[in-house]
């Protein structure tokens, strides 16, 4: 079992390294940088871009162009008949921006799994210990 230290026992020096220092924060903030371009550039190694979809700039571009552009094409088709429909506009955008939340629900499915499983075999070592 464990049994967490009373925090008036410890030593001020190690509690403190128990925090992230705004040196960490920098190193986090360059290695994402670098991970952002190297995905930019296409090179063949394999990085996990969780938490990265907004630097990733040309993606985020890209599907927003796309989404411009249906809108903008609708409005188009509209303004040549005379007509104005703004439900049609709005389903435009929204089935523009279906694949990004048919990503989200994709990730936030993985990332349920990957916790449970992470859970499960932490679970399981903690009942090994405390026999």
């Amino acid at each position: 079992e464990v049994h967490p230290s009373p925090d008036d026992a410890e030593d001020p020096n190690e509690k403190s390294e128990r925090w992230m220092s705004s040196d960490d924060y920098k190193k986090i903030e360059h290695d994402n940088h670098k991970i952002v371009r190297a995905i930019e550039k296409g090179t063949d190694k394999h990085f996990c871009t969780r938490g990265l979809e907004n630097q990733l700039k040309k993606e985020a571009d890209r599907i927003k162009e796309e989404s411009r552009q249906a809108v903008w094409e609708e409005q188009m088709r509209q303004k040549k008949e005379g007509t104005y429909d703004e439900a049609k506009l709005m389903e435009k955008y929204r089935m523009s921006a279906l694949q990004s939340k048919i990503d989200a629900v994709e990730r936030a499915e993985q990332d349920n799994a990957e916790i449970e499983a992470y859970l499960k075999s932490t679970r399981k070592m903690m009942r090994r210990m405390s026999c």
